[in-house]
């Protein structure tokens, strides 16, 4: 009788402190979420994102709009404290959570200058680049009579000279070291998807003058395959037959691909010079 007596009691206690603790969590809920939607409003961003994850660790007892509007705000918050990835991370989360809610347009729109903030000058790595640009067409399909469009079409087309100025950078690259059909490749790519935003005149110039080069080049290497397959028959003691006589067989293709590559080129510059 004693020992049910004293469950009892351990089981009431346990279900009051399990009450005072769940009051104590949802307390501590809104206290955050009004500590950070103060600080936003005060454009304390800092002390936004604190509060705010602070409230989304307890989120279960905000309700679905609080819930919402953290998020959003949260996002905001990194990105006017440029900390651009992780705005970009809770942008991301917030556009795909939140279809067909109003706030998703705005939501959108900072996820593009998000990606372009990160989108670094052209020497570098364009991978933000190419997903602000993707991002934007994305946004102007869903939104086109959004009130950002004009701003989001602007960083398209900034977006499309930085990779355009990207890939003449490659081609100079190959060109200025000797890559002379790596390089056309590259001009050719160039002029064809980013026309509109280079100075075509000078890039045309350009690629004309490092195609005039293609052939001497294909020669070269030529040569320098042909030297190779001799140098494999003059292995044939060390190396197993079959072995050699394939390897022998690819060398000789690339000679016949390079001897094309002199042909088309040539034929193909003097058709363009004039």
């Amino acid at each position: 009788m004693q020992l049910r007596l004293i469950l009892t009691l351990a089981l009431l206690v346990l279900s009051c402190s399990q009450k005072v603790s769940e009051a104590q969590l949802i307390k501590s809920a809104r206290e955050n979420y009004l500590k950070a939607l103060s600080s936003y409003r005060a454009k304390e961003y800092d002390d936004a994102i604190t509060y705010f994850k602070e409230a989304l660790k307890n989120l279960e007892y905000l309700k679905a709009k609080e819930v919402k509007l953290a998020k959003f705000y949260l996002s905001l918050s990194y990105f006017f404290e440029r900390e651009y990835i992780q705005s970009l991370v809770y942008l991301e989360d917030f556009v795909q959570t939140y279809k067909g809610d109003p706030l998703r347009e705005k939501a959108f729109y900072y996820l593009i200058l998000s990606y372009y903030e990160l989108s670094p000058d052209p020497y570098r790595d364009q991978s933000y680049t190419k997903e602000t640009i993707k991002k934007c067409k994305e946004f102007l399909r869903e939104y086109p009579k959004s009130k950002y469009v004009g701003e989001v079409e602007e960083i398209l087309k900034e977006s499309y000279k930085k990779l355009a100025q990207h890939e003449l950078l490659i081609a100079r690259f190959y060109r200025d070291y000797g890559y002379y059909y790596s390089a056309i490749l590259r001009y050719e790519r160039l002029l064809k998807e980013y026309g509109q935003y280079i100075d075509k005149k000078r890039v045309w110039r350009e690629y004309l003058l490092t195609l005039k080069r293609v052939p001497d080049y294909a020669r070269e290497r030529v040569r320098e395959l042909r030297k190779r397959i001799k140098r494999l028959k003059s292995e044939y003691r060390r190396w197993k037959e079959g072995q050699i006589l394939k390897r022998i067989e690819f060398l000789r293709l690339q000679i016949k691909r390079w001897e094309r590559i002199a042909k088309e080129s040539l034929k193909k510059w003097k058709r363009l010079k004039g």
